[in-house]
């Protein structure tokens, strides 16, 4: 059975989540910020009344942050009944994965 993944860039690199895991991908939105929060967690977005946590992969992976608002996007994705959303550089495609056999 094949898997669907959308397929994001960081920095020079791509990376892929299925598809299942998630609920909306949206363009940058205003963010509060929460204090002592990791420097990964950029803070919190209110998504028609949904408060999810927004978690930077720049940061996590150690890069620098990088602003631009034409291209980022946030991807929200729900696991376990748990919204959280991803600061991504740019969001490329939808890919069809066929497992190796």
């Amino acid at each position: 059975m094949a898997e669907r993944d959308i397929i994001f860039l960081v920095g020079k690199e791509e990376y892929g989540l299925d598809v299942t895991f998630v609920t909306a991908i949206e363009p940058m939105m205003d963010i509060v910020p929460v204090p002592n929060a990791p420097a990964c967690v950029l803070g919190l977005m209110n998504l028609r009344g949904e408060v999810i946590p927004v978690y930077s992969l720049r940061k996590r992976f150690g890069m620098e942050e990088q602003d631009d608002a034409a291209k980022n996007k946030l991807i929200v994705a729900r696991y376990d009944e748990k919204s959280i959303a991803f600061k991504v550089d740019e969001v490329k495609e939808i890919i069809e994965c066929t497992p190796d056999k």
